[in-house]
């Protein structure tokens, strides 16, 4: 599955690189896409800076809960109205000046802080569980934040007007030898310090991923590096336990990115842009790959990815999956990898929109279709009809004469139906053309033979039609001059 979180090291990289390109810039606006989760800050400097003279303007997106990074890439806006969120946020920090990007310790948080003195504001954008953005004052105090949250049991408040416990999150510490022998063994140092039984230990770990994850924070691809880097065959998920020269080659991996990421934070190390996508069946064994808004990608890394030992080997298959750095350091490797991303999720979007609406239009065709073929069979019946009136127009006429003669005689409509039924029942063939009366809509169905298929019939076959009534002596004249017409 492609990676779509930071982890503690990527956090570093991404505030290591926008404070050289965006820290001393002016907010300009602040926009939220659809989602509500995802802002765009627009940041602008003074000075001619481009070559039509206007400031230099730069765009930062920040996602609660999954990532931040500045961006080249248009994005669709269709709220015209700023969410309140939004609103806040642009009532305190528009038109002021970006003055730091600060990693929270070494945990999976980023404090952005706006304006200096009386008017300074902490933005705080969290990339850990469900996300957060939190707006604070000078004092560290909430104004306003995306996600209400509390929890009791770990004394944690995250509610307006509510300090903001910053003092909470992991602080970096180099791995010494001790404490990654407790960690391989799955022993806490507060457990070793404090006697504690060893009954009581929690379960031992399995993996080298499942002991540093659990014991240092680390990441899964971090450990996986480290473990490569220390020549193990199979990275992080290697089994425990390991042999002394193992346990050795690891614990000095793990010095080379302390040290990394101590370089990182301090400025003295700039950040790789790695990218890693899934290689197309044409582009197999190619030297001459290159990432692209089109590729598939899996993962992106701001540690170089030809500093394995010889013999070592990348956490992904080379034969299904291609690594290269990507112009603009790691910032354009996250805007190439997260708009990648957002092209295919807009593709797949619009193609079953696509297909949704084939579906609706087959199925309204469909519909179509089957009345059109009722309609014409009712046409066929109502022709087949009205050409047997016309081929038996004295039966028809006989039987009409009959019918309203009773009627203008003021024969009520049930006695004139019983006694049509006796007088067929009597052998009377004018009575027994009549099949049925529906004297309130003035009609009657009459039973006529079919003359017409007789290339394709032995016998004659009888067939119904419906003919209408006459209501006065004058209307009855005028519609058989009209017929035999």
């Amino acid at each position: 599955m492609p990676k779509q979180k930071f982890n503690s090291h990527d956090i570093a990289a991404e505030c290591a690189t926008l404070r050289a390109k965006v820290r001393g810039a002016w907010l300009a606006n602040i926009f939220d896409l659809d989602d509500k989760r995802t802002l765009l800050l627009k940041f602008t400097r003074s000075g001619g800076a481009t070559e039509s003279g206007e400031g230099e303007k730069t765009t930062v997106l920040m996602e609660s809960g999954a990532r931040f990074h500045t961006t080249s890439y248009a994005r669709e806006r269709k709220a015209d109205q700023p969410s309140k969120f939004n609103a806040k946020l642009r009532m305190h920090l528009r038109g002021k000046r970006l003055n730091g990007v600060a990693q929270m310790g070494a945990d999976r948080a980023v404090a952005f802080t706006f304006g200096a003195g009386e008017t300074e504001h902490h933005l705080v954008l969290e990339l850990y569980a469900q996300g957060n953005i939190i707006l604070c004052d000078k004092d560290w105090r909430i104004l306003t934040l995306l996600r209400p949250h509390r929890d009791d049991a770990r004394g944690l408040v995250l509610l307006g007007n509510h300090p903001y416990p910053k003092d909470r999150f992991r602080q970096h510490t180099r791995v010494d030898a001790p404490a990654l022998l407790n960690a391989l063994e799955g022993r806490d140092d507060r457990e070793v310090s404090e006697g504690t039984d060893a009954t009581a230990a929690p379960r031992a770990p399995g993996t080298v991923r499942e002991a540093l994850c659990k014991a240092f924070g680390y990441g899964p691809p971090v450990v996986d590096r480290a473990a490569r880097l220390a020549g193990l065959d199979h990275g992080g998920a290697e089994k425990l336990p390991l042999t002394q020269p193992q346990i050795d080659a690891l614990l000095q991996s793990l010095g080379a990115i302390d040290t990394w990421f101590e370089g990182v934070s301090s400025g003295d190390v700039v950040p790789c842009g790695v990218v890693t996508w899934r290689r197309k069946e044409s582009d197999e064994g190619g030297d001459d790959e290159s990432p692209s808004l089109e590729a598939d990608f899996e993962d992106f890394s701001p540690f170089p990815f030809d500093d394995f030992p010889e013999g070592g080997s990348t956490q992904f298959d080379q034969k299904v999956y291609a690594t290269a750095s990507v112009d603009g350091g790691f910032d354009g490797a996250l805007d190439l990898f997260f708009a990648s991303f957002e092209a295919r999720r807009d593709r797949s979007q619009r193609e079953k929109s696509a297909n949704a609406a084939a579906k609706k239009l087959e199925k309204v065709k469909r519909d179509q279709e089957a009345r059109v073929r009722a309609l014409e069979k009712e046409r066929q019946t109502q022709e087949l009809a009205a050409t047997l009136i016309e081929y038996n127009l004295t039966q028809v006429d006989a039987v009409l004469a009959a019918v309203n003669g009773a009627l203008g005689g003021g024969m009520a409509w049930e006695d004139l139906t019983l006694m049509i039924k006796e007088e067929a029942r009597a052998g009377n063939p004018v009575a027994g053309l009549v099949k049925t009366l529906d004297l309130p809509n003035n009609k009657v169905t009459v039973t006529l033979k079919n003359h017409l298929d007789v290339d394709t019939h032995d016998d004659d076959e009888d067939d119904d039609a419906e003919t209408g009534m006459f209501d006065d002596e004058t209307q009855g004249p005028r519609d058989e001059a009209e017929r035999n017409k």
